[in-house]
């Protein structure tokens, strides 16, 4: 028996946040106004239907929805980012937790899934996502550690310059520069304004594998953590032609 307290918590939070109850074998009970707003249904509309009537066909088709009800109709208490599907077809996302209800002699009796709407916040990590795939697509892209040492290399890079990957990883960013310019003052301040999460653009010539200049449009972005400090630098850029590459200003 629940007391007051218990009672009063519980329907605090069930008017707080997006909540639906199933059975023990998966239909669906009830749910609250936040969840039906959220996938757009009315009650009635999904009322003993089974849970997967509002999975993402995706994860019912990978069996990681079925895997996810067998753990918690199991009794595991489960927080999950769940992809789910709305009425109109479009894809939710809830930051859930799945909380199995045992009846007072301990057997299961129902499921409770409470969470919150991330579908924004999975909207603006797709679209991030989608754009970095972009320039790398179109770009010679680079990454590096904020000392300078490189992490990464995408195939246009090693394409541009003749290296294989095995050959640039933790080697030095002066590697793929004039010797002088690894060794100036001006190239340490390049690298001290990147490692205080200032970007650098411009045009600059790098060194092939086989000693080539390589004309650049080129430019260095900071990556930066929560709090604030830089934890890699990203170089973006694309090769162009240039006759006088003496004359080109390193701006990069």
């Amino acid at each position: 028996m629940f007391s007051t307290r218990e009672q009063v918590l519980g329907q605090a939070l069930y008017d707080a946040i997006p909540m639906m109850e199933f059975d023990i074998k998966g239909t669906i009970v009830s749910a609250n106004t936040d969840f039906l707003t959220l996938l757009g249904h009315r009650l009635n509309e999904l009322s003993g239907k089974p849970y997967t009537v509002i999975c993402d066909p995706a994860t019912i088709d990978d069996g990681r929805a079925e895997d996810i009800w067998r753990r918690v109709s199991g009794g595991e208490t489960l927080q999950e980012t769940l992809k789910l599907q709305a009425r109109d077809g479009s894809a939710r996302w809830m930051q859930a937790c799945l909380l199995p209800v045992r009846a007072s002699m301990g057997k299961m009796e129902r499921v409770i899934l409470a969470g919150c709407d991330i579908t924004a916040i999975k909207q603006k990590e797709l679209a991030s996502r989608n754009l970095l795939k972009a320039l790398s697509d179109t770009h010679a892209v680079v990454e590096f550690c904020a000392r300078g040492q490189i992490l990464f290399a995408n195939d246009s890079f090693l394409q541009l310059t003749g290296y294989s990957l095995n050959e640039l990883l933790g080697r030095p960013h002066r590697k793929l520069c004039e010797y002088d310019r690894g060794l100036s003052s001006e190239y340490s301040d390049f690298w001290d304004g990147l490692a205080k999460g200032q970007a650098r653009h411009g045009e600059c010539v790098r060194y092939g594998k086989d000693g080539r200049h390589i004309a650049l449009s080129a430019s260095y972005n900071p990556v930066l953590d929560d709090a604030g400090a830089v934890t890699k630098v990203v170089l973006y850029a694309t090769s162009i032609a240039r006759s006088d590459m003496d004359s080109l200003k390193d701006a990069a």
